[in-house]
């Protein structure tokens, strides 16, 4: 357990927290996939919408497009910062394959 999650958490970040840490002991590696799937589909979506608002070229189309151009770049970088775990849990994996190795 490193310092972050030797305090108790509280209020949504820290029942978010809960529910993430259940999620990654109960499914494991499948859980990051499924959200990383998630959030390309998301971002897929946002791409259609984008193409749809803007091809119509009214008024309200465009605020839609906006909202939803405003939404992939939100994605997006949920999409990086998702990444970024899994590959971060893919490295702390290999480290303790390397370790039981070295035992």
């Amino acid at each position: 357990m490193d310092a972050s999650e030797a305090h108790p958490r509280a209020g949504i970040t820290g029942l978010a927290w809960r529910i993430d840490q259940f999620l990654r002991a109960r499914i494991g590696w499948p859980y990051r996939w499924i959200l990383t799937a998630g959030l390309t589909i998301g971002l897929s979506q946002s791409a259609t919408a984008i193409a749809q608002a803007f091809n119509a070229r009214t008024f309200a189309s465009l605020q839609t497009g906006a909202i939803a151009v405003a939404s992939a770049v939100f994605q997006a970088a949920l999409l990086v910062n998702q990444l970024a775990q899994v590959s971060e849990m893919r490295r702390e994996r290999r480290e303790r394959h390397a370790a039981k190795k070295r035992a």
